[in-house]
């Protein structure tokens, strides 16, 4: 994870070289624009409203792609035991490929979905970069479920925090929380057992 953190930031700079540093606003589709009216003074906007079902049908096809297909089992294989899965017979540097293959197409979902909310330029994901650190640690690095609920349950906390007090400090409540349960369990809420 480190690793990737500084190949990023060694990305983010030749970006910065080739196509300079600024933010870059990309126009919403017009079926997008607007917003729902629930009530008075209640509109949802419609952009996020796809964002959010856009979320859940992309968890749910990765969900089923790991725990309903050859490929899915072959990744929790080399999760839980890389030499006993390549004794078995599996390939784990495809396996490292296809994974690695994944992940970036999610990330490249989440980007595009990200302009449909501000601008965007070089840097636009360092400001995220702890919070998801934060929710993969704290909900089990090898747990889906557990990591789409410790999203949801961080971000909930922080914007309950927010009509509190300050954003940065509803932010610094919330770090602290959570290293105090991750100091009662390091593995994370929902860490899987690993066989070795």
């Amino acid at each position: 994870m480190l690793a990737t953190w500084g190949l990023s930031l060694v990305l983010q700079q030749l970006f910065r070289q080739v196509f300079g540093p600024k933010e870059v606003s990309v126009p919403t589709v017009q079926w997008l624009q607007g917003a729902w009216k629930i009530s008075e003074g209640l509109e949802l906007p419609l952009n996020r409203i796809f964002i959010i079902g856009l979320t859940f049908v992309i968890a749910a096809a990765v969900f089923l792609f790991l725990y309903r297909s050859r490929w899915g089992l072959r990744i929790r294989a080399v999760t839980q035991n890389r030499a006993m899965a390549g004794a078995a017979g599996i390939n784990t540097a495809r396996v490292d490929s296809v994974t690695f293959a994944l992940g970036c197409g999610l990330a490249g979902i989440a980007g595009s979905s990200f302009t449909m909310l501000a601008s965007t330029g070089p840097v636009s994901g360092q400001q995220y970069l702890v919070d998801t650190f934060i929710v993969v640690v704290f909900g089990g690095v090898e747990s889906l479920l557990g990591t789409f609920l410790s999203a949801f349950a961080i971000g909930q906390t922080q914007i309950s925090l927010e009509y509190l007090t300050t954003g940065s400090m509803a932010k610094a409540i919330t770090l602290l929380v959570v290293i105090v349960l991750l100091f009662f369990r390091p593995n994370g809420l929902f860490a899987t057992k690993v066989r070795r």
